[in-house]
């Protein structure tokens, strides 16, 4: 039985190829590579590691503060509320 489903499907998908021929290459002036060498000493990350204090962050912290714990507080709301049906 599982033979015959089988065979089924692989009659079903003959006339569609798993990889279209035409699409299949991209001509080398086409292509966009990015090439490092190990040898060479560059850490592309160190430009991550760098924190700042935001002045905007300051100012407007407490703002965040009540958002954050006023969406708390409307979860925990519908929360109970889903439990209690």
């Amino acid at each position: 039985m599982r033979m015959l489903l089988w065979n089924w499907l692989m009659r079903l998908f003959q006339d569609h190829p798993a990889i279209i021929t035409d699409l299949d290459t991209v001509d080398e002036d086409d292509q966009i590579t990015h090439m490092l060498a190990l040898e060479d000493g560059d850490n592309p990350e160190d430009g991550l590691s760098q924190y700042s204090l935001s002045l905007w962050f300051v100012s407007s912290e407490p703002a965040w503060r009540c958002c954050l714990l006023s969406s708390a507080v409307i979860s925990l709301i519908f929360l109970t509320n889903a439990l209690k049906r």
